[in-house]
Order: C-alpha cells, then sequence, then structure tokens
C-alpha cells in the first residue's frame, strides 16, 4: 500500500513539474543588459500554487524536478530554433539553479520555523524569500558562465522587487481559489440544508400528528378495556365480552406499531441537527432561498424581500427554520391564489419597539408580512388549529391537512417561549409577528443600518 501510496505520489510530482514547464514558455525577459537568458517566467508562479495547494507534495521534489525539466525543455526548443547548442546551453540551462535555490530555501524556512504548516499567514513570506534566494542564485550563475561581476545593490533591489510582484499575484490567485472553493462549497451547504428543511418541516408535523394519535388510541384502548369489564361483571354472552377484549387488544397493538413508527421517524432527526448553533440572518437566507426556487419551479411572479437590524443566535435552529417555511409557503400560496398571482413577501427581524437596552431583557421580533387576498376575520382564530386548512397547496404540490400553522405556534411558545399574532385584512394582506424574549437567545448584536448580512439587507429576489 506503501509503494502505491510513493508511486502515486511520484506521478503527481512529475505531472506538476512538466506542467511548470509547459508554463515556462510564458515569460518576458528582464536584465537582459546585464545578462543574457535572465527572464521572468509564469511556471514559477504555477509551481508556488501548486506548492500551496497539494500538502501531500515533496516541495525539494518539486522544485528540483521542475529545475531539471523546465530549463532542458527551453533548451530543446532553443537550440531547435537557434540551431546553436553551445548559445542556448548558456542561455537555458542555468535557470536550473532557481528551481534548487528555491527548494532548498523554501524547505529549510518551514522546518525551521513553521513546522511546515502552510497557511497565507506563513506562505507568502515564505516563497517571497525563496524567490529571492532562487532569482539571486541564478544571477550568481550567470555571472559566473559570462565572467562578469555585475551583481550590485541595484541589481538585488529589481530581484527583490520581482519577488514582491510575484507574490503578490500568487497570493491573488491562491485567494480566488480558496474564496472560489468556499463560494461552492457553501452553495452545496445550502442544497443539502433547503433539502434537510424541506423533508424534516414535513416528518416533524407528521410525527406531531402520530402523537397525537398515539395519545387518542390510548384513551380508546382504556375505554374498551373499561367497556370489556362492565360487560363481563354484567354477564354479557361471552362471545360479546371476548369480541370487546380482541378490540381492546387490537387496539394496543396498534399503539405498538404507530410508536415503533415514531420512533423510526424520531431516528432520522439528528441531534446535532435539532440543537445546531445558527445567526437567525442565516436560517432567513436558507429558508428564503429554498422557498424561492419552489416559486421558480411554479413559475410565479412572486419576489421576497428581507430585512434585519437585529441579529442573533439560535439553539433550535431547525426548528426556527421550519417556523419560516410553513409561514412564507403559506404567504406564497395566499398570493398565488389572488387573481394575478403576483405579490411580494416581507420579513423583518428587529429588536421590539419600546424593548430595554439589555440584550437579555429585550425582546425581539419576526414579522412575515404577504399581500395577498387576507384571511376573514371569523376565520382568524381558527387558523392555528390542527386540520383547519384542507387547500391545494400550489408550491409544493400535495393536499395539505392544516398542520403548518399548529406546528408553528408550539414551536414558538413550547422551544422559544414566545408568542405568534396575526393581524389580517380581506385584499390587503396578513402579517404574523413572532415575539421571542431575549433570555432565550444565545447570543445578540445590534445591525447597524446597511451594515447587515447581504443575505438578509434590503435583499429583493424576483422569480424568473
Amino acid at each position: 500500500m506503501d509503494l502505491l501510496m510513493n508511486a502515486g505520489k511520484r506521478r503527481k510530482t512529475f505531472l506538476v513539474a512538466a506542467f511548470v514547464s509547459l508554463s515556462s514558455l510564458v515569460s518576458f525577459n528582464f536584465l537582459t543588459n546585464l545578462t543574457e537568458g535572465f527572464i521572468i517566467a509564469l511556471s514559477i508562479v504555477v509551481m508556488e500554487v501548486f506548492l500551496y495547494c497539494f500538502e501531500d507534495l515533496t516541495p525539494m521534489f518539486v522544485a528540483g524536478l521542475s529545475g531539471i525539466l523546465s530549463p532542458m525543455f527551453r533548451f530543446a526548443l532553443a537550440a531547435a530554433f537557434s540551431r546553436n547548442v553551445p548559445y542556448a546551453a548558456n542561455r537555458e540551462l542555468p535557470a536550473f539553479a532557481y528551481y534548487f535555490a528555491f527548494g532548498i530555501v523554501f524547505t529549510l524556512i518551514y522546518r525551521l520555523f513553521f513546522a511546515r504548516t502552510k497557511n497565507l499567514k506563513t506562505f507568502p513570506a515564505v516563497i517571497f524569500f525563496s524567490d529571492i534566494a532562487g532569482n539571486t542564485a541564478e544571477l550568481l550563475l550567470r555571472s559566473v558562465i559570462s565572467a562578469r561581476a555585475f551583481f550590485d545593490l541595484s541589481v538585488f533591489g529589481d530581484v527583490v522587487a520581482i519577488a514582491f510582484v510575484r507574490t503578490f499575484i500568487v497570493v491573488a490567485i491562491i485567494a480566488a481559489i480558496e474564496n472560489y472553493l468556499f463560494i461552492v462549497l457553501r452553495k452545496e451547504r445550502d442544497i443539502e440544508y433547503q433539502r434537510l428543511i424541506e423533508q424534516a418541516t414535513v416528518i416533524a408535523e407528521e410525527v406531531r400528528l402520530m402523537d397525537k394519535n398515539v395519545a387518542e388510541i390510548e384513551d380508546l384502548m382504556k375505554k374498551a378495556y373499561a367497556l370489556y369489564r362492565e360487560m363481563d361483571e354484567a354477564d354479557y354472552p361471552d362471545e360479546v365480552v371476548q369480541k370487546v377484549l380482541d378490540v381492546a387488544k387490537n387496539t394496543h397493538e396498534v399503539k405498538g406499531d404507530y410508536q415503533d413508527v415514531i420512533g423510526v421517524l424520531k431516528s432520522l432527526f439528528d441531534e446535532d441537527l435539532e440543537t445546531q448553533r445558527m445567526r437567525m440572518s442565516e436560517v432567513v437566507r436558507l429558508v428564503k432561498a429554498n422557498v424561492l426556487s419552489k416559486i421558480r419551479k411554479r413559475k410565479l411572479d412572486i419576489v421576497i424581500i428581507t430585512r434585519i437590524t437585529a441579529d442573533f443566535i439560535l439553539d433550535q435552529s431547525f426548528k426556527m427554520m421550519s417556523i419560516l417555511r410553513n409561514l412564507l409557503t403559506n404567504a406564497a400560496e395566499a398570493i398565488a391564489e389572488q387573481e394575478g398571482g403576483k405579490g411580494a413577501i416581507t420579513v423583518l427581524v428587529r429588536k421590539a419597539p419600546d424593548s430595554p437596552a439589555a440584550p437579555e431583557e429585550a425582546d425581539y421580533e419576526i414579522i412575515v408580512h404577504d399581500d395577498g387576498p387576507g384571511i376573514p376575520e371569523d376565520e382568524l382564530e381558527n387558523i392555528f388549529l390542527e386540520g383547519y386548512s384542507t387547500k391545494f397547496n400550489y408550491i409544493t404540490g400535495y393536499i395539505q391537512r392544516g398542520l403548518g400553522l399548529s406546528v408553528v405556534r408550539d414551536y414558538i411558545e413550547q422551544t422559544f417561549h414566545g408568542t405568534i399574532q396575526v393581524d389580517s385584512t380581506v385584499g390587503k394582506g396578513t402579517t404574523f409577528t413572532i415575539t421571542i424574549p431575549g433570555r432565550y437567545i444565545v447570543a445578540r448584536d445590534e445591525v447597524k443600518d446597511n451594515q447587515s448580512d447581504p443575505t438578509a439587507q434590503h435583499v429583493k429576489e424576483n422569480t424568473v
């Protein structure tokens, strides 16, 4: 296994060195008035980027092999075009001194000072000094070959400037790569979170409904056993009494099956996910993306506007995702049902007006408003009851059973010890206001105007 790993490492080292050699064709001449053949090549930048990105490669081997392949490659091309082998050799082969000096200094600095740990705090300084050492070694070798002593402080100043510019370019490339990877990983994580939000919300609602059914089954089982005892004492026919007993037993078995299913569904919830801490601005951003993806699939003309003026961290962030997803989905459905199917949803997170200055004593509000058709006044008191809604879900495509707002209220009251209020005017829209006491929030910080999270400050996304 070690042999295979070493073979793989050797193969990767050779490929990197070969790529460095090819990139050496991109270069420009510098200090040609002092020594012929001294160039500034792209290959050095490429090699330094590879050394940072591939932790498993040995820098000395990469630099050494590049110091052999790159000058030989350029020598072969120069000899072929000029048909003057000695000239080509004197011009190209001394470049090997750069790579070997670079590899030696690079390795020594990390071994002596940084324990080989590569990061953007130490790497720029290491390649800067290694670049200076490499260029100095190459210029000294060319001085010996040309028998001209020209290496002075002015030339050294140029070498330092070259090293600085090349280091800046390398750091910029590495920073761009890491930023790109961060964006890709964040996008992948967001997609996974969105999928989990949708699945876990449905599972949570189903588990809650089944828990309620278990309680009803338990009550039914008790009544069946009570009826059995009464009929047995009243000398009812044995076959009738037995049937009642069978009903009680079967009800008990159904209860056990229900509890088994509930246990399996609950096991799908990772405890770490249930208690994962997350900033409210991040919760809003993820839920917004999730609901917008559903809106786009339906090709609805609905925008979502978010604004956060007081951010905070939640222990039960996943349940807050479920709360917001239900509210935003309901708002989108309401807008989709009105004439034209066009509208806007606004999410505002702020410190409650007239709250005490101390964060732990303040209240925080999450306000979700839509300009949909509104809810009739005589129905407002029923919207949090289970089974209230029987409408078709235009966003997800299935018939709802009215569990969403019931779950929302329970999470707010039981998990966050808060309250939820609804105000609605037919023809104008609906507003849900969630209030959470500050003492149940892990941490919080004020977000100044125009300085909140870019995903949550006056962000408006139109559906396509």
